[in-house]
Order: structure tokens, then C-alpha cells, then sequence
């Protein structure tokens, strides 16, 4: 705020390029699918580092974080690496199937999909997850990865047991309630957060829910990470209390006993919650945004104000 202060106080043009969208107002100059890029990177890192430290090798301890590669080439040839480790060595067999969740649908999403696919997975839906977990000792869960992607209509019910309408639920909110936490969490090893979210929304998951999850002795391989790449303080995540650092990117939160700390050894959920990732990619990043601003640059230098 004082930085915005004194661009009026000193009468400086401020332009927010993010905010420039088309006719359909769609935004034309963005970075969301590069803070998802880096969002994932760093969380695999992190789930890694954490396994590491409750004494678990895993093929993601040979993942970086997202600024030490060079650039996006470089973290895809890193991929295959840990996805040939995953298909030959396996996954850590006291946390297997080890499930995936990705919320959101929007940019931020798909290019955390686009990191995470580069690893050996199979889809799976919400109706399947009961199924999975009674068949978890089937060897292909050693090998392979499982990917959930779900939209509200997955994780929110009408109170009053209607059918879910997505124009209602925008329009009507209060008439929801999310389910996520009984549904999903507790078959879920890492979050991937891409969701949208404002206060009149349900939140995805509340403290009282993660700390009922941490306190089942049979859930205890479960949702050992959140990638909160929507960084919503306070938001979908309730527990969810601050942006993170690159220097400094986890934290932990032990709902149960109402601690938050960075001991990586000690009980709590890893969270990941940085909030300006694009700047991981400083190449891709800074190209990209390039590209999509030069055509309306152009059009502004030579007098056109339509359009490019």
C-alpha cells in the first residue's frame, strides 16, 4: 500500500498488465501456468526432502527446486530421470498408491499438470478412490503415480442433500458445503491447490478438518503435502496462515496440536505457499510475458487503441 500511495502521490501512469483481457474477458498477459510450473517443482522437491526426513529414500529426493534449473528443458530432462527411478526402483511401499490431487482447472493448474505428466501415472476419478485404497497393495501402485483432477461439483454437496448446479453455486453459495475432507483427503498423499476461492465460498478444508484427518492413526501416510500455488492466506485452506519463501518455502502445520513450525522431522502437513513463483523461471517467465504484451505495445506506439 505505501508503495501504490506514492505512485498517486507523485501522479506516475501505473498499468497492471494482468488485469488487460479481450472481448470475452479473457486475461491476455499472465502468469499462471508458470507458477504452477514451478509450484509442482518445488513440490515434489519438498515431498522428497519430507519423506527423506521420516526415513523413506524416494525417487523425488533427486528433484530440485524450481530455480536451480537453468530452464523448463531442464526440469523435463529431470522428469524422466525420476520417472525411469519410479518404474524401475518404485515408490516408498508405506506410502503407497501415492495420490495426486489437483484442484481448479484454470492456467495455474494445467501447468502444474504439465510438470506432474511428465511422470508414470494413471487417472483416476473420486467414485474409484474407496476401491483403490482397499486394492493398495497391488503392485502397480509401486510404479506408478495416481492423478486426481476435480472441480467443485467433486468436492462441495447442497446442504440440504439437492442435486450440485453450478449456476447455483456461484449465485447461492451459502447453500454448500465441502465434502473434500471426507472424500478426498483422506486418500490424497500431496494437494496441488489451483482453485479460485473467495470468502463466500466454503473453504476446501478447514483446521478442524486436517487436524480430524492427522489424528487417525490409519491415516498417517496421508496428505503429507499441500502445493497451495493459489496462496489464498486464510482461504480455501484455512490453515493456511502466510506466503512462503523461495529461501524458506515450507512450512508444517500440526492441526492437532495447533502448532505450526519448519522442523521437517516433526508431525504436520508440508505446505508450500509461495507467492510469487513465476520468478523461479525467470527465462520462460519473462519471455512469455514479453511475447504476450509486445503485441499490444506495438499497437499503443503506433496509435492504434483498439486493438493489436
Amino acid at each position: 500500500m505505501p508503495s501504490l500511495q506514492a505512485f498517486l502521490d507523485k501522479g506516475i501512469r501505473l498499468i497492471d498488465y494482468e488485469l488487460m483481457v479481450n472481448e470475452e474477458g479473457k486475461r491476455q498477459v499472465l502468469f499462471g501456468k508458470h507458477a504452477g510450473y514451478a509450484g509442482m517443482i518445488d513440490g515434489l522437491h519438498g515431498l522428497g526432502q519430507r519423506l527423506l526426513a521420516l526415513g523413506y529414500n524416494s525417487p523425488f529426493i533427486h528433484m530440485g527446486q524450481a530455480h536451480v534449473y537453468p530452464n523448463l528443458e531442464c526440469v523435463h530432462t529431470k522428469l524422466r530421470h525420476v520417472a525411469d527411478i519410479i518404474e524401475d526402483q518404485g515408490l516408498p511401499d508405506a506410502f503407497a498408491p501415492m495420490l495426486f490431487t489437483f484442484t481448479g482447472s484454470g492456467n495455474v493448474t494445467q501447468g502444474a499438470r504439465a510438470i506432474f505428466d511428465d511422470l508414470p501415472h494413471d487417472n483416476v476419478t473420486v467414485d474409484e478412490l474407496p476401491f483403490i485404497a482397499k486394492d493398495r497393495y497391488n503392485d502397480r501402485y509401486r510404479r506408478r503415480l495416481l492423478a486426481l483432477q476435480v472441480n467443485a461439483q467433486d468436492y462441495v454437496e447442497r446442504i440440504d442433500g439437492g442435486p450440485y448446479s453450478r449456476e447455483e453455486y456461484r449465485e447461492y453459495p451459502e447453500r454448500y458445503r465441502s465434502v473434500f475432507a471426507t472424500k478426498i483427503a483422506p486418500y490424497t498423499s500431496m494437494l496441488v491447490n489451483g482453485i479460485y476461492w473467495e470468502s463466500k465460498y466454503p473453504r476446501l478444508m478447514t483446521t478442524r478438518d486436517l487436524a480430524h484427518i492427522q489424528s487417525q492413526r490409519e491415516l498417517r501416510t496421508r496428505m503429507l503435502a499441500i502445493a497451495d500455488i493459489s496462496c489464498d492466506i486464510g482461504g480455501s485452506l484455512e490453515f493456511m496462515s502466510h506466503a512462503s519463501t523461495i529461501d524458506s518455502p515450507f512450512f508444517y502445520v500440526d492441526a492437532v496440536n495447533g502448532l505450526e513450525h519448519k522442523d521437517i522431522e516433526k508431525p504436520g502437513v508440508q505446505i508450500n505457499s509461495i507467492d510469487n513463483l513465476p520468478t523461479e523461471l525467470p527465462f520462460e517467465a519473462s519471455k512469455h510475458f514479453g511475447d504476450s504484451l509486445y503485441p499490444y505495445a506495438k499497437a499503443l506506439a503506433s496509435g492504434d487503441l483498439k486493438h493489436p
